[in-house]
This record gives C-alpha cells, structure tokens and sequence, in this order.
C-alpha cells in the first residue's frame, strides 16, 4: 500500500506492532480479570477509549485486514464482504494486494498455492464504524457472539496524522506513531493501562519530552 510506506517506510505490518515501530505503546486490555463478560466489557472500554483519543483529530480512517487465498491476484473472500455487511460498516476506496513473503510461514504457504492479501478500504471516523473491528479483535478468543473472525486483528490507521492501532485480541493492543508526541497524551492519560512487562521501553521513550526515540 503506497500510503504506508509513503508515511510510515513500511510495505507491511510489522509483527508484532510495538516491537517494530519506532514509537509505539502497548495496552493490557482484558488484565487480571477472569473469561468472561466483565472481562470483554474491560477489553472493549479500554481499546474504545484509547482508539476515540488516538484518532481525535481524523474525519475518516484506514482499515486494513489480511486474508489468504489460491489466486495470484487479488479476490476478496465472500466471508470477509459478508462480514462487513453483517456489521453495517461502510467502507470506500476499497484495494487490495499481495504483499512480499515476511517469514518462512508465508513461504510455506506460498509453496503450497496460498497468498497473504492486503485488503485496506477507508471508513468514517465514527465509533459505529470503529467499534465492529475493536470487537471481532477483542472476541475472537472467547466465548462472545457474535464473532467475526475474518475482521480480528485490522490495523485502523489515521494515515495524514500518522497513527494506528491493533487489538490483538482480550489480552491486549499496540499503538504507534510516526513521532512520539502523537503517543504521549496517550501515554499520560491511559498510562495505568500500559503493559507492565514493556513498561520500561515506554516510560523511557515518553516519560522526558526531550526524548525523541528509544536509543536515545
């Protein structure tokens, strides 16, 4: 996707997000709580929070989910449309594309005649809009209907402010930026939330606003 690589240098999602980026957080959504609904409703508030900030100043955003399939060139499943229709998102400026192999997993499926797609389509910034893929991402692993597993794991993307996220599922979601003081009121409003195991990257990367970068 030329936008991608035009604002962040990347021609795919790197995994995982926080790891990759340059300047990034990462959220613990479901935390402590044990399956179940108090858990999924944690998860959805905390991802429904931090996306409505991070993308406050965007009218519309960039959705991309990646899919697999046996043609060399793009066909977009039947499931993921009927997914989208079944949510009622409505999507504009539809692509999609095959990106180059990122590990031996996808040349072993190459090997074997499945492709990874790429399908991006741009959506209103409106939390009706927001909300189907912070669910699917978030009840893909537990005992939640409706599930639409097709949508986990879309990257939402405000690609003119340069920011996006992904939820990974219950557990948790990164977010990144092409400049850390697009993260920082994130940092600071939401920082109970930031996962204690990468806390340290974070609070060196955000706590001093003279620090542009994690090996400074």
């Amino acid at each position: 996707m030329q936008r991608l690589t035009q604002v962040f240098g990347w021609v795919d999602f790197p995994r995982p997000l926080f790891y990759e980026a340059e300047f990034a957080l990462r959220f613990e959504l479901g935390g402590e709580l044990p399956m179940g609904p108090r858990r999924f409703l944690q998860a959805m508030d905390r991802a429904r929070a931090v996306a409505s900030a991070l993308f406050a100043k965007a009218d519309r955003l960039t959705v991309a989910t990646s899919y697999m399939g046996r043609r060399l060139t793009p066909a977009i499943p039947a499931k993921l449309r009927q997914a989208l229709g079944d949510t009622e998102v409505q999507i504009a400026d539809a692509q999609s594309f095959r990106p180059p192999p990122r590990d031996s997993n996808d040349l072993e499926n190459a090997a074997e005649g499945w492709y990874r797609f790429i399908w991006t389509f741009d959506i209103r910034n409106d939390d009706s809009q927001i909300l189907p893929f912070l669910w699917a991402s978030v009840a893909n692993e537990m005992p939640i209907s409706p599930r639409f597993p097709v949508l986990a794991g879309s990257y939402i993307m405000d690609l003119t402010n340069g920011v996006m996220l992904v939820v990974y599922d219950d557990r948790g979601m990164d977010a990144a930026a092409v400049e850390p003081e697009l993260l920082r009121p994130s940092y600071e409003k939401f920082n109970s939330w930031l996962l204690d195991h990468d806390r340290p990257l974070m609070d060196a990367m955000f706590a001093d606003p003279d620090t542009n970068s994690r090996d400074a």
